[in-house]
């Protein structure tokens, strides 16, 4: 009987999960210059926790994992949403560029409690100079377009 409740209480869970509820989602950083290889690093490592693109991995179902799934990712989310970008002013922009740039070059980001799970997100220093190298290049086209 036991067993019986396990399951009701494991599928009730899926009921609840995270993703039943996800908004629709833009493709990360629309109207931003970004080359194929920074859009693959970004996706890789970043998407998760920084846009609505968020891939939920099975054990987010289980409580109480899930809880603090849902609130990484809703921080992250609520600081910067990649799939928000062209909704963001231009000093938004700019602020948000060079906290990527300090958080890569840190090491900030990604946090070390999501990489020790998801090592595919872990970034070499090559990947972390190249979005900085990039993120340094995307200020200066907003800092010199007129509107956008």
């Amino acid at each position: 009987m036991s067993c019986a409740v396990a399951v009701v209480l494991v599928a009730g869970a899926g009921l609840l999960h995270p993703a039943a509820h996800s908004p629709h989602y833009q493709p990360l950083l629309t109207g931003a210059n970004v080359p194929v290889d920074v859009d693959k690093i970004f996706s890789r490592a970043c998407q998760d926790c920084h846009s609505n693109k968020t891939e939920w991995p099975w054990y987010a179902q289980l409580p109480p994992v899930s809880t603090l799934i849902r609130q990484d990712v809703e921080k992250g989310r609520a600081f910067m949403n990649l799939c928000n970008w062209q909704n963001y002013s231009k000093g938004q922009k700019l602020g948000y560029l060079a906290a990527m740039s300090s958080a890569a070059v840190s090491r900030e980001m990604p946090p070390l409690r999501y990489t020790l799970i998801h090592g595919d997100a872990r970034l070499t220093n090559q990947e972390r100079a190249r979005i900085a190298a990039w993120a340094t290049q995307e200020a200066a086209r907003i800092q010199a377009a007129k509107k956008l």
